[in-house]
């Protein structure tokens, strides 16, 4: 298993107008894992505007947050993958947010309820 690394050139509080990544969370709620990886994603693609997220940057978010790091990242965004359809993990080194996993992430978080 390659050891992912926090990424030092990741500006998760950019200022220029840009959510805090901590405020993002704090408005989505993620939960589990899945959605943790996916708004990390989302985040990265949307706000941030970086076009190729690798595990490093998904592991930075997780390290950002404090959250419990799965043991192998890159076998967690393939099992998030495989199980949700909201992540596209063919390119492990330019992971990619489906439209399923936009609409999830914009429509479905925070849960209701």
């Amino acid at each position: 298993i390659p050891t992912p690394k926090v990424d030092k050139t990741l500006n998760l509080i950019p200022g220029d107008g840009k959510q805090p990544f901590k405020d993002f969370i704090a408005e989505k709620q993620p939960n589990s894992n899945h959605e943790k990886s996916t708004c990390s994603i989302y985040y990265l693609k949307h706000e941030l505007g970086i076009e190729e997220v690798n595990a490093d940057l998904v592991f930075s978010c997780y390290r950002h947050m404090g959250w419990g790091l799965p043991k192998d990242i890159y076998a967690a965004l393939r099992l998030t993958a495989n199980k949700t359809t909201w992540i596209d993990t063919s390119n492990s080194k330019a992971i990619k947010i489906t439209p399923h996993g936009d609409h999830y992430v914009e429509n479905d978080l925070p849960k209701k309820g």
